[in-house]
């Protein structure tokens, strides 16, 4: 199987992280969510591009630009909250591109 990626894009999406506590975490809501972070990956996490991510008020948006020849998409999302507490979350193959 031919794992080289072309660089020009083949496929758009917008993706959406909305991060929040779990019931009885430390915070409120997710309004206590102070960063996000999102780094995706086109080749099962061989190489890894991080994504800008823009707080919106449904939570912090980025616009994903799958290259030509790509089969999946790998993500690494991150979160902190206004205490200092973070997550690193990494989603191998969260979806199929067609």
């Amino acid at each position: 199987m031919d794992t080289h990626l072309d660089h020009k894009v083949g496929r758009t999406a917008e993706l959406t992280l909305t991060p929040s506590h779990l019931p009885g975490g430390p915070g409120p809501g997710p309004e206590t969510i102070q960063s996000a972070s999102l780094a995706v990956s086109y080749d099962d996490g061989t190489t890894w591009v991080d994504q800008p991510v823009k707080k919106t008020a449904d939570g912090w948006k980025t616009q994903l630009d799958a290259p030509a020849g790509a089969e999946h998409v790998t993500l690494r999302a991150g979160a902190t909250d206004a205490a200092g507490n973070s997550v690193e979350q990494t989603i191998d193959r969260a979806f199929g591109l067609r």
